[in-house]
């Protein structure tokens, strides 16, 4: 059985919500919404309050988020090095094509695990 926690932005529609899922080794964590700089305050306070201790793998799900700008795109690839550095897999899945250039201009693919 899966843990599950959510994090809910300002509660508009288009705020920032990050979901966790925890099965087994794997951590899921999935971004809804949007993040940009008036919103990359909470994607840090989210993602510091994620206990990886137990984890093996880490999995960045970016299906469902509709925007993010390059200090969104800096911290998740922050908290994926230090991930990476306390031993767990990194993959990201579901990025929108856009994040996937500016993470390629900004030198983080391989922090996030994008291929």
């Amino acid at each position: 059985m899966a843990d599950t926690a959510t994090t809910a932005g300002r509660g508009n529609v288009d705020g920032l919500r990050v979901e966790t899922v925890a099965d087994g080794h794997v951590l899921r964590v999935a971004l809804h919404g949007e993040c940009d700089f008036s919103t990359v305050s909470e994607l840090d306070q989210a993602l510091r309050g994620l206990d990886l201790g137990g984890s093996r793998a880490v999995h960045l799900d970016l299906t469902h988020l509709g925007f993010a700008d390059v200090a969104t795109i800096r911290r998740l690839a922050a908290f994926a090095g230090h991930a990476k550095r306390d031993g767990q897999d990194v993959t990201t899945c579901g990025a929108h094509p856009t994040v996937r250039k500016v993470a390629g201009l900004l030198q983080v693919h391989h922090e996030l695990g994008l291929a």
